[in-house]
């Protein structure tokens, strides 16, 4: 027993030395295979920060190479650690992460990735992970605690085998694949959490074997790479298992607040989660800063470098922040960066760091000015650094409009408006006209979008109308419409100004567009995001729909749960019975039945009569889950 103790207190001991000092031993190895461990992560005893989640595994078995584990024994493979982002990317090697269910109509399981004894160390990242479903006519769920609903998503299958390649094939220039119902769907996950409840089900119990039907959290891009994988119909559910998925979790130093000696929780500073005391905060570096971290499932903080500084903020002395020359790194900090300490003359750039634009890149005639006699000297220097400054970025600027208009199809638009030069003009836009009219896109005139960000333009002189493709995300310039959406009016406490004189007009104008947009056009538009909130009311309460691109059946299908929503005035996701059935499915059921009047809207109840019925009959035609059985917009459903 001695020795046991001995070594036990030796590690102990050792663990505690390097939590004070803030350096681990220097026999604790810094790599894995070839994924580097920065401190405060540490591979053996006295290595890492002395706190849940930092003590990591190098699995040196002798039948794989080195993996770098989560933990102790955990089953999340680390391929990176980021102390810069406070984030380690993993893989799973165990199945945790990667839930596949096949066979049954419906079904649960628990994501537990983090389960490795991390404490309040590790959430998953809600910007860098998506939940993403495959499979036929299947809808999942992921669920927080009290069986909460964080988000979900449906994926529908034709029973034709001809969609299959071509949702795989659909690959833009980027590499990206459409996954937006067909055979698959993904969605952002909102809510980062250390684990999760998912559950799925079968939306139609003759048609579910197409293909292996799987539900993933997986790092945003994921799918991209794996999609012929995922949606080889051919593949057996041990092979789609096995395809590995990524998650990226991020990390903090879980912490207690402590006061000092003799002060109350009223004298504190506000910031829970940085040690008031600094002896005991794992910043060690002497240029660097704590950062607190709260959210629902974490507390803790972060550590980084001061400005001006670059290193490990959590190691003390060499090693950790140490004092760096921005104006000398090439090609990163020219143009706006400031220096903390002492300006720098070493290769690669010089000037003043303080000021915008203060730093510029040495070059032969700027070396020769130096040595200029005194003013005259510095005259040219001046001179030649604001001349050689702008001019490279007007260059810079003018080579990324011309690389965003091409990959935003500019040239193919500048083909189809040629033979109109009115139009032209009016519709390809300069992007200074939509930066002066949304205030450079100031978040003041945000207003939501569902298929991208939507920003208030306000002009004094007139109104613009077109798009914009010099920049990195397209910009649509378009009416503003005064009066909400659809969403907005249904969904409100009490009664409704939208009664059912207005909702079947609404129904009809949605539809007229949607026809004109799929067939009157001299090239089909098809709108991709038919719901309430993409439908805008002027003040007359007239319909008019915002337009992008994919499968004209789906539009029906869509517009098929726009006419529930303006028949029930419930959202069609949230709602649901005991059994957590979609308002799809009730609504499907009771009309079936014959019992609609128990989710109806009784404000209609009261106003439509038959009409209501004859609605209902058309909203459930156009969500039945085999295209070809629903009706087309233009020959159908404008006929009725």
């Amino acid at each position: 027993m001695l020795p046991a103790a001995v070594l036990l207190l030796v590690s102990q001991l050792a663990s505690a030395a390097a939590q004070a000092g803030g350096r681990p031993p220097a026999s604790c190895p810094t790599t894995c295979g070839n994924v580097s461990v920065p401190y405060p992560f540490g591979i053996g005893d006295g290595c890492s920060l002395p706190l849940p989640g930092f003590n990591l595994t190098c699995d040196q078995a002798p039948q794989h190479s080195p993996r770098l584990l989560l933990g102790d024994g955990g089953t999340l493979q680390v391929v990176e650690i980021s102390l810069a982002n406070s984030t380690v990317r993993a893989i799973d090697t165990a199945g945790a992460v990667n839930i596949t269910y096949h066979g049954a109509p419906e079904g649960n399981g628990t994501w537990s990735g983090l389960g490795s004894g991390s404490g309040d160390t590790y959430v998953l990242s809600e910007e860098r992970n998506q939940f993403v479903v495959t499979g036929c006519n299947v809808q999942g769920t992921l669920l927080g605690d009290s069986r909460n609903v964080i988000i979900g998503c449906s994926s529908f299958c034709s029973i034709k085998d001809i969609w299959i390649n071509p949702v795989v094939n659909t690959s833009g220039g980027d590499g990206t694949v459409a996954c937006s119902g067909v055979g698959c769907c993904q969605t952002p996950i909102p809510i980062g959490r250390p684990n999760y409840t998912v559950e799925f089900k079968y939306l139609d119990l003759e048609y579910m074997g197409k293909l292996p039907t799987a539900l993933r959290i997986a790092e945003r891009g994921w799918f991209d790479g794996v999609a012929a994988q995922m949606l080889n119909e051919s593949a057996t559910d041990a092979q789609v298992q096995q395809v590995p998925a990524p998650v990226v979790l991020e990390w903090v130093v879980a912490s207690t607040p402590v006061a000092p000696p003799g002060s109350t929780a009223a004298e504190d500073t506000g910031n829970w989660s940085c040690p008031v005391d600094a002896a005991r905060s794992a910043c060690r570096s002497s240029h660097s800063t704590c950062h607190n971290v709260t959210g629902n499932y974490r507390n803790g903080y972060v550590c980084r470098c001061q400005d001006g500084y670059d290193g490990n903020p959590y190691l003390a002395g060499d090693g950790g922040c140490q004092d760096i020359d921005e104006c000398a790194l090439p090609g990163k900090y020219f143009g706006s960066t400031y220096k903390h300490g002492m300006v720098g003359t070493s290769a690669g750039g010089h000037g003043n760091p303080y000021t915008a634009d203060g730093c510029v890149k040495t070059s032969l005639g700027l070396s020769v000015g130096l040595g200029v006699d005194s003013g005259a000297g510095l005259l040219v220097l001046d001179l030649g650094s604001a001349f050689v400054t702008r001019g490279i970025k007007n260059r810079r600027a003018r080579m990324l409009k011309q690389k965003f208009f091409i990959q935003n199809r500019g040239h193919l638009l500048q083909q189809l408006v040629s033979q109109n030069t009115d139009i032209s003009e009016r519709m390809i836009i300069p992007p200074v006209e939509p930066e002066k009219a949304t205030n450079t896109f100031d978040n003041a005139r945000k207003l939501g979008g569902g298929d991208g960000t939507v920003y208030k333009g306000i002009l004094s002189t007139c109104t613009l109308f077109g798009c914009c493709l010099e920049t990195e995300m397209p910009l649509l310039v378009y009416e503003f419409i005064s009066n909400g959406t659809l969403y907005d009016h249904l969904h409100v406490e009490g009664a409704t100004p939208l009664g059912w004189d207005h909702r079947p007009r609404i129904a009809t104008e949605t539809a007229r567009a949607l026809a004109y947009l799929h067939m009157a056009v001299f090239f089909p538009i098809v709108q991709r995001d038919v719901k309430s909130s993409n439908i805008l009311l002027d003040g007359s309460l007239m319909a008019k729909t915002l337009c992008t691109t994919t499968r004209e059946d789906s539009d029906v299908y869509s517009f098929g749960v726009v006419l529930i929503e303006l028949l029930t005035r419930k959202k069609s996701f949230s709602y649901g019975s005991t059994e957590n059935d979609s308002l799809i499915a009730q609504f499907t059921s009771l009309l079936t039945h014959g019992n609609l009047s128990c989710v109806l809207d009784p404000q209609i109840m009261e106003e439509g009569g038959k009409e209501v019925n004859e609605v209902a009959a058309l909203a459930a035609m156009c969500m039945k889950l085999k295209a070809e059985e629903r009706p087309t917009m233009r020959r159908d459903i404008m006929h009725r």
